[in-house]
Order: C-alpha cells, then sequence, then structure tokens
C-alpha cells in the first residue's frame, strides 16, 4: 500500500493555491484517527500500540510537509481558525476567592469576591445572602453529600465483606495498579535541595554562585521549591541542569518553562502553566495563548539540527535545550494532538478521565484512602476525581473545557494511575495557609491548592525573568548524562562543572538505575570540601525493603517483625496515637474490616524503627564500595532534607519520628498516602 503520507505529499504538489495546500493538509489530518471510537479497556492500559507509533510518526511527517511546502505561517492562521476560540481574555481569578454564584445556562456569573461560606459544608463562598440563596439549588447536592456525612463508612463495612485490596493481596496481586503508570507529578513533597538556612546561610548566599543538577526530575516542583527559597536579594548566578529520560515528562516541563519564560501577561503566564501540569483541562484561551510559545520551540521544522537550542527569558535568564528528536517528535505529536480537530475532544477526555479514576472496580481503592479524611475533603476528593480540575470548589471553571493532552498518550488514554494526587508533592500545611490568604477554606482542598500553585509559580515566573539563571533541560540517561556533561556534549554545560547540590530522586532504588551506578557516575561531580563544604548527593530510596530478598531476615517492614515485634511496635503506636486505635463503640471495631482499623494499619509503619534493617540493605546494595570508589561518604546527620517522613533535618537517623499533633498529622498520615517506609540519604565529598 502506498505511503499516504506520501500520497499527501504528491497532492499537495500539484495544488498552486497555498489556501488549497492548507484545506488538504486540515482533512488530511482530521481522517487520521483511523479507528473513529476510543477503546478504553478495564485497565486502561494501550491495546494497540502498532496504532500508536503509526499516528506519532504520520502527524511527525505532516509537518515536515508543511515546512517543505512553505506553509508554516498560513497553516498556524488556519489552526487558530479551526479552533473556533474566542479571543484572548482575561481568566480564572487570581488573587482572590470569588462568589460562587454562576450557572452558564443561565448566563450568571457573580465575579465579586467572596466574603461569606456556607456553613454547611464550608466548600463554597459567597459575596450575600442572597447570592448563596440563589445559587441552593445547585449546591445542594454538593453540600449533603453522602461522603461528607460523620455517619459515612465504605461500602466494604457496609456490605461486610473483605475489601478487594485485602482479597487481592492475599491472592499474590500486590503492587497492581490501575492506569498506564506514567509518573508525571511528584509524590513526595517539594524540596528546597539548597536549604540555605541549615547549610551556607541565607545572607551569605545572596550574592554566591551555585551550580544544582536535578538527575530525574520528574516534574518542576523541587525546582521551584528551591528557586523561591534564594534570598530576595539575590545577585549571584544560578546554574540548572534538569534531566529526565521520559519523554513526556521532558516534553511538558519543557512546554511549561517556555509558557512561563514567554507569555508577557504574567497571571496569563501563570493560569495556563498551572492548568498544563494539574488539570485535565485547559482554559478556552489555550490555542491563541499557546502558538506563539509553539512557535518559538519552532516544532514545524524537521531538522533537528536547525530548531532552537537556547531561548532567553528576560535580560538574565536563558533555557539550553538538548533532547534528542524522539522527544522532540513527542513534543510536536502532543501538541497537534490538542490543537486539531478530530483528536482529543472532551468526551474523549471525560471518558478516559472517568475509567480511571472512577472505575467501579476500584471503589474499595478509592474508598479506603477516603476513610480517614473529613467529610468535606472526601467531597472535594471526589469531585476532582470525576472532574480533573485543580480550582476553587465553587469557582467558576466553564472556561476549562479544552482537553489537555500533556496528560494522555497518543490513543487518548490517561497516562496517569488513580493512585495519582495532585497534593503528594507539596507541603500541605503550606497549601492551607495560601487558601486562607487568598479567601478560601482548609475544607476547600484544591481551592487551597490553586492558590498555593499560583503563588508560587508567581515568585518563580519573576525569578525566573529576573535572576541570573541558566537551565540546561536534557532527556539523557541519569548515568549517561555524567559522561556527556564530562565530554562536553550537553549544550551550555561546561565540561568543568562540578555542583553544589545533586539530587537524584529515587533513581538510587534497584528498580531503576540502583545505587553504585549513581555514586559511581555523580559522586565525582560534588564540589570538593574546599570548594563547598556544604554540596551534596540527595538520593531517595523508596522501594527498597520490597525489592531486598533479606527484607523479611532483617526486620525491615512491620509484617515481617512476627508476633513479639508487631506488639512492640503497637504498644508505641497506642501510648503515641490512642485516639487512632479501634475501641468498643466505634462501628465494627471488632472486624480486621473496619474503617478504624484500616486507618491505623495504614500508620503503624510509622512506629517501626527500621533504620539496622536499612542499613544492613545499604552495604548488601554495595553502598561502602561505591563510596569509596566515588570519593563520598554517607552523612550521619541530613542537613538539607529529614531522614524519614515526619522527622526534621538534624534528627538522629536511627530514631522514630516525634509525635504528630494537629494538622500535621491528619497531612502526614491521611492526606498524603506514604508508607513510612521512604528514607532519604545525603552524600558529602569524603
Amino acid at each position: 500500500m502506498t505511503d499516504p503520507v506520501k500520497r499527501l505529499d504528491s497532492t499537495l504538489s500539484q495544488l498552486t493555491k497555498d489556501e488549497d495546500k492548507i484545506s488538504t493538509l486540515l482533512s488530511f489530518l482530521k481522517s487520521k484517527d483511523d479507528r473513529g471510537t476510543i477503546d478504553l479497556n478495564s485497565s486502561g492500559k494501550s491495546s494497540n500500540p502498532v496504532f500508536e507509533t503509526k499516528k506519532s510518526m504520520q502527524v511527525s511527517k505532516v509537518m515536515g510537509l508543511v515546512q517543505k511546502h512553505g506553509l508554516n505561517e498560513k497553516f498556524k492562521s488556519a489552526l487558530l481558525s479551526q479552533t473556533d476560540m474566542p479571543k484572548p481574555r482575561a481568566t480564572s481569578p487570581v488573587d482572590h476567592l470569588e462568589c460562587g454564584n454562576w450557572n452558564v445556562n443561565a448566563g450568571r456569573r457573580c465575579t465579586k469576591v467572596a466574603s461569606k461560606v456556607c456553613s454547611g459544608c464550608r466548600l463554597v463562598g459567597y459575596c450575600s445572602q442572597s447570592c448563596q440563596n440563589e445559587h441552593w439549588s445547585a449546591h445542594k447536592r454538593d453540600c449533603k453529600h453522602t461522603l461528607k456525612s460523620k455517619d459515612w463508612r465504605p461500602r466494604w463495612v457496609l456490605e461486610r465483606r473483605s475489601p478487594d485490596f485485602i482479597v487481592k493481596n492475599n491472592s499474590g496481586n500486590k503492587g497492581m495498579v490501575f492506569g498506564m503508570g506514567r509518573s508525571l507529578w511528584g509524590n513526595m513533597p517539594a524540596l528546597d535541595i539548597l536549604n540555605l538556612k541549615d547549610n551556607e546561610g541565607i545572607s551569605q548566599a545572596a550574592n554566591q554562585d551555585f551550580s544544582l543538577a536535578f538527575v530525574a526530575f520528574g516534574d518542576l516542583r523541587n525546582i521551584i521549591r528551591t528557586v523561591n527559597e534564594l534570598p530576595e536579594n539575590y545577585r549571584g548566578s544560578l546554574n540548572l541542569i534538569i534531566n529526565d529520560n521520559d519523554p513526556m515528562v521532558v516534553c511538558r516541563n519543557l512546554l511549561i518553562l517556555t509558557i512561563l519564560g514567554s507569555i508577557p501577561d504574567v497571571d496569563d503566564a501563570i493560569e495556563h502553566a498551572l492548568h498544563v501540569w494539574y488539570s485535565v483541562f485547559l482554559p478556552d484561551t489555550w490555542i491563541p495563548k499557546i502558538l506563539p510559545v509553539l512557535h518559538r520551540l519552532d516544532l514545524l521544522q524537521p531538522d533537528p539540527e536547525k530548531r532552537p537550542r537556547t531561548l532567553s527569558f528576560g535580560p538574565h535568564s536563558k533555557l539550553n535545550i538538548s533532547v534528542s528528536p524522539d522527544t522532540h517528535e513527542v513534543l510536536t505529536t502532543t501538541a497537534a494532538s490538542g490543537s486539531f480537530v478530530g483528536g482529543l475532544t472532551p468526551a474523549v477526555a471525560n471518558n478516559a478521565l472517568f475509567s480511571v479514576m472512577m472505575a467501579p472496580e476500584r471503589v474499595d481503592y478509592r474508598e479506603r484512602y477516603y476513610c480517614g479524611l473529613e467529610g468535606s475533603h472526601r467531597v472535594a476528593f471526589q469531585e476532582w476525581r470525576q472532574f480533573g480540575i485543580v480550582n476553587p470548589f465553587g469557582g467558576f471553571n466553564a472556561h476549562l473545557n479544552k482537553p489537555n493532552s500533556w496528560l494522555f498518550g497518543p490513543d487518548h488514554k490517561l497516562y496517569l494511575n488513580d493512585s495519582a494526587s495532585p497534593f503528594q508533592g507539596w507541603d500541605m500545611n503550606a497549601v492551607f495557609e495560601a487558601g486562607k490568604a487568598h479567601g478560601t477554606t482548609r475544607e476547600d482542598i484544591f481551592g487551597c491548592l490553586y492558590f498555593y500553585l499560583k503563588s508560587q509559580l508567581r515568585t518563580f515566573v519573576n525569578r525566573l525573568r529576573s535572576f541570573n539563571m541558566t537551565i540546561s533541560l536534557s532527556d539523557k540517561d541519569a548515568v549517561d548524562l555524567a559522561s556527556l556533561i564530562r565530554n562536553d556534549e550537553i549544550a551550555g554545560v561546561p565540561s568543568s562543572i562540578t555542583f553544589d547540590r545533586i539530587e537524584v530522586s529515587n533513581i538510587v532504588d534497584v528498580e531503576y538505575v540502583g545505587l553504585e551506578k549513581v555514586l559511581e557516575a555523580w559522586g565525582p561531580m560534588l564540589k570538593d570540601k574546599q570548594e563547598n563544604k556544604h554540596a551534596v548527593l540527595v538520593g531517595l530510596f523508596m522501594n527498597w525493603p520490597l525489592s531486598w530478598d533479606k527484607a523479611d531476615s532483617m526486620k525491615a517492614t512491620l509484617e515481617s517483625l512476627g508476633k513479639a515485634g508487631n506488639g512492640e511496635v503497637m504498644e508505641t503506636f497506642q501510648s503515641m496515637y490512642p485516639d487512632l486505635v479501634p475501641k468498643p463503640g466505634d462501628f465494627d471495631f471488632m472486624s480486621p474490616n473496619s474503617a478504624s482499623m484500616m486507618k491505623m494499619m495504614s500508620n503503624l509503619e510509622l512506629c517501626h524503627e527500621n533504620s539496622k534493617a536499612f542499613y544492613t540493605y545499604l552495604k548488601d546494595k554495595g553502598a561502602d564500595e561505591a563510596e569509596k570508589k566515588a570519593g563520598v561518604r554517607m552523612r550521619k546527620v541530613n542537613q538539607v532534607v529529614a531522614p524519614r517522613i515526619g522527622s526534621t533535618v538534624g534528627s538522629p537517623l536511627n530514631v522514630l519520628p516525634q509525635k504528630l499533633t494537629g494538622e500535621e498529622k491528619y497531612i502526614t498520615m491521611a492526606l498524603q498516602g506514604f508508607t513510612f517506609q521512604e528514607r532519604y540519604v545525603e552524600w558529602e565529598r569524603a
């Protein structure tokens, strides 16, 4: 069969008018989803990888034909007209919560500041009693939602059966995921990897140059937190290396950085970047706002050597781009998927979201998480699962109606697992404070997150456009990247560079790169003690007990302790958190499947002191020899990040976290879903 793209090229060559060529191109692209309907199977996995690859290659080849036939500018204009978009306008609320009284069908929207809150659920704010009364018919379903009730119980409790996550774990299906498994959001709170107050000192660092490497950065949260914690009067030079070998991760972060650095109106830049990052739907101004951004990236340029290698963000900052043709093709194809009529439609996006986040067969997994949440937080989280938008609960959202192709695969399936949560990557204490400062309540948890992200992105974008900052983005294998830098093969990065901080995330886990290879590649690239005595490499071990054949014999997990060991941990937990121990009066408290029992069991590991097993694990994985080869040593006391969840910087490595209380207790033990086996380790030059 003749290649359809070659036939298209031949047809274009026979046409004389550019308008006819543009029409032919658009018709071709609209017809390329050959299957017609989207098949979302129960697992959310891709059912036809051959189709995905073929489609991706065809879109990329069509971009080459646009360039070949000299149609760049006219093609962009045609895309704008095809989207049926309104002219660019101001988007959603930025600085303060708006009144929740709006109804698109009735043509009603009150834009006054919300000064009152619904006393029933505290999820929605209003400017007046009259607006609240007018909106009640729409709001009462959420206000009186069964998930908000104090008497709510998981279905497995009401039906008096064992929950699926117990049954399936007992049948050997441990670690099962639901969704496509792409890690596009962080699942540990953002780190400031400089932590100047405990290291170089805030005032001393104001004029100091720093080189920082984020070797497997996943998303931008650690970069943003680190830059935002620099002193406001920082006048040094900041050199950031950010790398990941997942093309979609790199494309998403390249796009977000370019949006933040390129869209002139800061509010528009923040709004669009936030939703690209976290929402399934983007503002209806997406196409006209993003085309100039994509133009800077020159997506229609088929020759990799002619694509931009450096973008400037203001007079002092720049972004160096060192990515493969494959990553550039993902960028081009995903941009096309979100732009062309016949691509990812709102109905398809909704279907894909629902099939993962609200799958009936996963109800027990969702409700296990809901067990620990306050009622209004359950309602808010259920709303997010259904609609996929990070926005105030009662906030105007009709403008968020364009599917976010940067969260979907080429076959229009959602990349995320059903366990993905926007909360896991942030300090929720700070999130709640931001919500309060912008007029919403802690019950409106997504509203709090929305305003927190706005404030973090605002600080970052201002610094991106004013600080002396060089960001070098790449898509290399983590170990190869170190060699490529030393061989002067990464654009904008000198081969002689050494780093003040190196953050490697959890690629030290054996499932990824492993401890030995990471230390041998990156340890020698730390600055020595004479250059900076605070220079450190930070690694995260998330899966160590699950992938270690000696885990049981070394009592690395709670279930391996035996009856006596479990009794000791239970006794410690009961003395610290008596309110979480099931007691007479709790519904079905004697059942091992009761909701109160599940809340306790999910947090018991917090009181398990497993440091001896962890250090044996490190030794077993060759840490001693790798440290010698790399010329580094493990710190006995962490100075950048706390060694365990719930502990603090400077805590001994073999001491249990102190008793959690108040908001910190709720956030750590209910909201963020930790295993409490996570361990941060820091290495410095020997």
